[in-house]
This record gives structure tokens, sequence and C-alpha cells, in this order.
């Protein structure tokens, strides 16, 4: 068994894999301050409630865009899983592709982890997006090459944005309205939010298709993924475990290197 963990800015999720799949998951709420004995407890609780014995877990990888909460991870695999954590970076005897951007070092980890599984799972060029605090679109070439893409406001962010920016406005469910011509201020404040989401992202497919010269394969993950995959472009492909796919083949391809 294999223990994955993807520190976003939001969450903090954990998988465990054996024999190539997740056989559990989990998450909680990402704590800048959390100390590590409070991970462990965390962990461990979990392992005991999901009757995973802790001698069976042979490995940790991790990925996180919280730097300092690294270290805490690691102390959490070294005192209590003796196992020494593989982490994710810009390494790129580790990946296996090239990052073909000004600064490859500022890639955050999660993105690497997507790219990683995309080239292993899927065909290459791709289009992936993930739909996380901040959604990113981050184009492949021919070769699985890291090309570059695109940030913007998550979902939640721009609902917070909106519920918080006027004094009118209330707090709204996100959710799909019965009609983009709204008829009460919370349908309205939805629609905007959804169908304008939903239109952005699309464009911006749209956008990449064009700038690379044609059409390719489109992969979705992330927190808001599921709620977005049945309205997006239809090459999308919705795949929600990429992340931590991605962390665990680039654990995979470390270990062989080491033998």
């Amino acid at each position: 068994m294999i223990l994955t963990v993807d520190v976003g800015n939001t969450h903090t999720n954990f998988s465990i894999f054996e024999k190539d799949k997740v056989i559990l998951s989990w998450h909680l709420a990402t704590q800048k301050h959390v100390t590590t004995d409070k991970y462990a407890t965390h962990i461990l609780k979990v392992f005991r409630e999901n009757k995973v014995p802790i001698q069976k877990i042979k490995g940790v990888a991790i990925s996180s865009v919280v730097p300092h909460l690294i270290q805490k991870l690691t102390n959490l695999s070294v005192r209590f899983l003796d196992l020494h954590p593989i982490i994710i970076s810009y390494d790129l005897d580790k990946l296996g592709f090239d990052i073909l951007i000004d600064a490859p070092e500022t890639v955050g980890a999660d993105l690497l982890a997507d790219v990683m599984a995309v080239n292993t799972l899927y065909s290459t060029p791709a289009l992936i997006i993930d739909f996380g605090t901040v959604t990113t679109l981050i184009q492949t070439d021919d070769d699985g090459n890291f090309l570059g893409g695109s940030f913007l406001p998550g979902l939640k962010l721009m609902h917070d944005s909106l519920s918080s920016g006027a004094d009118q406005l209330t707090q709204f469910k996100i959710e799909r309205p019965p009609s983009v011509i709204a008829t009460t201020t919370e349908t309205a404040m939805q629609s905007g939010v959804v169908y304008g989401y939903i239109d952005m992202i699309n464009g911006l497919i749209q956008r990449f298709f064009k700038a690379r010269g044609g059409e390719c394969p489109v992969i979705i993950t992330g927190g808001f993924s599921s709620f977005f995959a049945e309205y997006l472009s239809p090459q999308c492909i919705y795949d929600p475990d990429l992340t931590m796919k991605g962390i665990y083949i680039a654990y995979k391809k470390h270990i062989n290197k080491e033998k």
C-alpha cells in the first residue's frame, strides 16, 4: 500500500493505493499552522476506522502547494510510518517531461502530478483543467511536455467575491438555476456565476485549441470538476483522481529508478 498526499490551498487530500488502484480516499481542511502530531492523530484514526494496518503502508508520496507543510508531513511519515517520503517537485529526472516555461520551479506540484498522470494514462497533446481553489488550464505538447497555461479564480472564490462584495446581495448555493433569465436575486447570482463560469471555461478551451492549431483531449479534475463535467466541451474526460494518480505514478517512477 502507498499513501499519497496532495496539499492544496483549501483541502488536503489523502489516498491509499494498492495494486495501482485507489482503495481509500479522504480529505481535511488545509490548516497552515497544523502540527505533525495533529496530522498523525487524524491519519491514524482514519487507518483504524477503515482497518488499514499501518505496517502495510510501504511508501509515501507528497505534493504540496503550501511549502512549509511539506516538512510537517515528512516528519509524520518518518516518525509514525518509518518511511522517507517522495516529494513531487520540478526535478526533471523524476518527472520524465520538460517544463517549457520561463521559471519551471514556480509550477505547483499538483500541476506536475496532473501532467504525469495524463502522460501515462491518456494521449498527448492534452489540455488539463483542474478545478481547485484556483482553476488552472495546462497545455501539453505532442511529447507530453508542459507548455504553459492559464489561471483564473475558482468557482468558490467567484461565489464568495459576489456574495460578499455588495450589501444587497446575499449568500447563495452553488447550483444550476432553472433558467439563465432569473426571477430572484439568488437565482440571478446563480445564473451569472454558474452559466458565466461554464461559458468562460468553454471559451478558454476553444482559445487553447486555436492557439495550438487543433483540438485535443481535455482532462478535467479537481473539486468542482464533477459539477461541470456535463456542461463542458464534448472532448472533456472526467477523472476525479487525476492528481492522486499522478503522485502515485511519480512515486513508482522514482522507486524504479533507484532499483
